[in-house]
């Protein structure tokens, strides 16, 4: 179980291990092949903290390559299967996530040199920092999962019906609505 700090956030955040961790100087010039599987546990953190039913799954596939000195890239896929609790009906649902991992990291310091106009923020993902000489690919993969779910889950045909109301009802509620005053100022003009 991971602990909540201060501020309520996770005390450890999800894939921080160092199974999780790719030292840049591991990325030969023409690449390698990455395969990373989360573990139960750190599968449950995932679900934790991000307010999952269950999580399981999780799969990263992906190359990493040295495009150009000092920056690396990963492309790829993340796989991974979550139950979260439809908003609608309240019931669990699973929900298959096979997203496409594309991502460039540079030195801080390089990020740092390049000017604003130089990334098209628009376009393309800028690039992310990595830190002590390594690239974080637990934090990608949180990220990529966090963005993948939706916060207010739908199960796959559950509509949100509106309750009948008779006439009655509707100008009942109409005359206790805040600004039923101003319709009477509208309608005297």
């Amino acid at each position: 179980m991971v602990d909540a700090g201060e501020d309520g956030s996770c005390g450890r955040r999800p894939l921080s291990k160092q199974h999780w961790r790719l030292p840049v100087d591991e990325i030969p010039p023409e690449g390698v092949d990455l395969h990373r599987v989360a573990t139960p546990k750190e599968e449950d953190e995932i679900a934790l903290a991000l307010g999952l039913q269950s999580c399981s799954g999780v799969v990263l596939i992906a190359r990493a390559d040295q495009p150009a000195r000092g920056e690396y890239a990963l492309t790829g896929k993340l796989q991974a299967n979550v139950v979260q609790i439809c908003v609608v009906t309240l019931e669990p649902f699973n929900l298959a996530i096979d997203e496409p991992v594309s991502q460039e990291f540079w030195p801080p310091s390089k990020i740092a040199a390049v000017q604003s106009d130089e990334i098209n923020p628009v376009s393309e993902d800028p690039p992310e920092p990595f830190v002590d000489d390594a690239i974080d690919l637990g934090a990608l993969v949180f990220e990529l999962l966090a963005l993948a779910i939706d916060p207010y889950p739908k199960a796959p045909g559950a509509e949100f019906v509106e309750a009948e109301t008779d006439d009655a009802q509707s100008k009942t509620r109409a005359s206790e609505h805040p600004f039923s005053a101003l319709q009477v100022l509208k309608d005297d003009k």
